[in-house]
């Protein structure tokens, strides 16, 4: 029997949505660019040296004041590469603003003076594309620290509860759009540089999502004093009770295997400085040791009073 004409139109639509889908890239790289150009080449370049190349890179200019990346940006060509102009919104609103406009099945969201390991997306996307009942919702690998300090970074094996007291992820971890969608994206609320991608990531645990971890470094992560994850650390009570705040529910549910956890963290750390204490002699590096060391004890009393 001969298709209806609106049947007939419907028909051409899912074809054209097809061939569509076979052309949008897998993989959106959203790369955040505040007053960083002079580390953007090397961020895009190891996006583009990857030897999985089903990808699109989105570089979001987030309002920067320097001439130099507004100069840069302005005339950026690079394959598979877009450039969006917008004013300032922070790093969760630059993400959103490129995930929004992004075509990919996958996300990853490269910090703009970060660098991928040549495999890094050969090696994490297939995990999720054989994942068919969606269990995972992002794949997490080591990381290797650059600059400042040069160490590999063993990332957190699946554990929400303790992802509910520390952040041991990186935020370049590949994750299903999917998961932002559901979860409502990136806090635009938090601007003081930082645990946007902490509570994201708690927003995919508290959803259900579980994650990866590959023992590998296949994230490098640019470590310099000004670093926006040092800055972050100075305040991290003040942020981390705005994400208790985001997600009451995922810490009510889940208060006492959290507690435990955590508490169990700060008493290894604790412990971890008291004994590197014993093994310092020079008086200066004693005190910078016994600063951080009330630092965690102060975190510790906010725990347990909490």
């Amino acid at each position: 029997m001969p298709l209806r004409a609106s049947n007939s139109a419907a028909l051409h639509t899912l074809k054209f949505l097809t061939v569509l889908r076979e052309h949008m890239p897998k993989v959106s790289i959203i790369i955040p660019c505040y007053n960083h150009g002079h580390y953007l080449d090397e961020a895009v370049n190891s996006v583009l040296r990857q030897s999985f190349q089903d990808f699109e890179i989105i570089v979001v200019n987030d309002g920067s004041t320097d001439d130099f990346t507004n100069k840069l940006l302005s005339s950026y060509v690079k394959p598979k590469t877009t450039i969006l102009n917008q004013e300032n919104k922070g790093l969760g609103g630059a993400r959103n603003s490129g995930i929004r406009l992004s075509t990919g099945e996958y996300i990853v969201c490269l910090d703009a003076d970060d660098k991928l390991h040549p495999e890094f997306l050969q090696k994490t996307i297939p995990i999720l594309d054989e994942d068919y009942e969606h269990r995972y919702g992002f794949v997490m690998t080591w990381v290797q620290l650059f600059g400042d300090m040069n160490f590999v970074w063993e990332t957190s094996e699946y554990d929400p509860y303790l992802l509910g007291m520390r952040n041991g992820m990186h935020p370049a971890a590949p994750f299903r759009k999917e998961c932002w969608e559901a979860g409502g994206g990136y806090s635009e609320r938090m601007t003081t540089c930082g645990y946007e991608d902490w509570d994201f990531w708690v927003t995919i645990a508290a959803l259900g999502y579980k994650w990866v971890t590959l023992k590998e470094p296949l994230i490098y992560y640019r470590k310099t004093a000004g670093s926006m994850l040092g800055k972050a650390n100075e305040k991290r009570l003040v942020l981390f009770r705005e994400i208790i705040k985001n997600h009451e529910q995922f810490y009510r549910a889940n208060y006492e295997e959290i507690m435990v956890k955590g508490l169990g963290y700060f008493d290894a750390r604790i412990k971890m400085y008291e004994d590197r204490l014993l093994e310092l002699s020079a008086r200066n590096k004693a005190n910078t040791f016994l600063k951080k060391l009330k630092i965690v004890k102060d975190k510790l009393v906010f725990f347990r009073r909490g």
